[in-house]
């Protein structure tokens, strides 16, 4: 038998601080390394979750981490490569691969844009952050291409050690607004404040967070909606960059962004899942029903209903609903995506299962509200 004389290469992942991403990202890192057999992920305390110091005492060939301010020293003065895998402060001349922000704002704007809402706010406690700017800008660009404009509101604490938050801008939010939050931590504060002054969530004030962090997206009695970013995908990319250049290829010099996965709708976003109203109950058990047919529509569903399509589209309105044929959309969306996931049918094939009629309705739609492709979702 012939031995391999392939080097060893040890791979540090300094990524102990980041709690919420570090699973995700670690996760996408031995989906590269699993088939790589020259590849030694370095453990401490047998994690392989590192800190800065730790990830550098393991004289590692490279090492993939979060980067920031505090550990820029560290990274310039390493004799390895380096790949930064999060956005917190922009750093030139450091490989970056990160989730893409701008288009984490972007689908922001146009999933609260399409809920009917009149007002559209921009919330953040992390205002000096990089990734903070970057959802702020694609959140705004796509709200004013409405022809609408957003309000940009900040949350801080009262001082640098208490837990008590400054909610004054919160307090002159007009009725029937859509607030985008730059993460899930910031849009449970918004939620717990609005539980405080017993303002209705969602038909007065509809509320988005960013990451999918199914602890503070659960917990509470208004389940968060949020957008789940693609850590995992980071993770991966990061790795397959970081071999190249272990390899003599050029680094990229521009930062290398991954798209958003998807947006996950709860009760913070959708009224529609605690309606009451009979005729709205017997519409969403109609539309459940009869979604995948192509020629179904929202004049088909009040026909159903036994009324008309005004009265059906009044009625949802007076409850604080999206309008029926929105609610008709999304739910074909829905089920295209379980079948994305759990089949193995063509996106085609799909498309003509979830209720559209051509696919290039069902890719331009779903592009629009996932933002991403169907092949990219799957």
């Amino acid at each position: 038998m012939i031995e391999s004389t392939k080097r060893q290469l040890t791979i540090a992942l300094a990524l102990e601080v980041s709690v919420a991403l570090r699973y995700a990202l670690i996760q996408g890192v031995r989906d590269f390394s699993r088939n790589r057999e020259d590849w030694h992920l370095a453990r401490s305390h047998e994690l392989s979750a590192l800190s800065w110091k730790e990830a550098m005492a393991s004289r590692p060939d490279g090492v993939i981490g979060i980067v920031r301010k505090a550990d820029v020293p560290l990274v310039q003065a390493a004799q390895v490569p380096v790949v930064c895998v999060n956005s917190e402060c922009e750093l030139s001349g450091i490989v970056r691969v990160r989730c893409d922000s701008q288009a984490t704002g972007v689908m922001a704007g146009e999933y609260l844009l399409g809920l009917g809402y009149d007002h559209f706010v921009y919330c953040t406690d992390v205002p000096t952050h990089h990734y903070s700017r970057l959802r702020w800008d694609g959140f705004r660009g796509a709200v004013e291409k409405s022809g609408k404009t957003p309000q940009y509101i900040e949350i801080s604490r009262t001082n640098s050690r208490s837990r008590h938050y400054d909610y004054s801008g919160l307090a002159e939010l007009e009725q029937r607004s859509a607030v985008y939050c730059v993460n899930d931590a910031c849009a449970r504060l918004v939620l717990t404040y609005c539980e405080e002054q017993n303002i209705a969530v969602p038909q007065h004030l509809a509320v988005l967070g960013t990451d999918n962090d199914s602890l503070l997206c659960e917990d509470g009695d208004i389940l968060l909606s949020s957008i789940e970013l693609n850590h995992r995908a980071v993770g991966f990319r990061a790795a397959q960059i970081l071999d190249r250049v272990l390899s003599g290829i050029p680094a990229p010099v521009a930062p290398v962004l991954i798209p958003p996965r998807e947006l996950v709708t709860r009760t913070s976003t959708e009224p529609i899942v605690a309606a009451r109203h009979p005729l709205v109950i017997k519409a969403l058990q109609t539309i459940e029903a009869n979604c995948q047919r192509a020629n179904f529509s929202t004049a088909a569903l009040a026909e159903k209903c036994g009324v008309s399509t005004r009265t059906l589209g009044r009625t949802f309105a007076s409850q604080g609903l999206p309008t029926p044929y929105h609610v008709l959309l999304e739910e074909r969306i829905r089920r295209a995506k379980r079948l994305l996931v759990e089949t193995d049918l063509t996106a085609e094939e799909i498309a003509y299962r979830s209720g559209f009629a051509e696919y290039s309705s069902f890719f331009r739609i779903f592009k629009r509200s996932v933002g991403c492709t169907p092949s990219e979702f799957r």
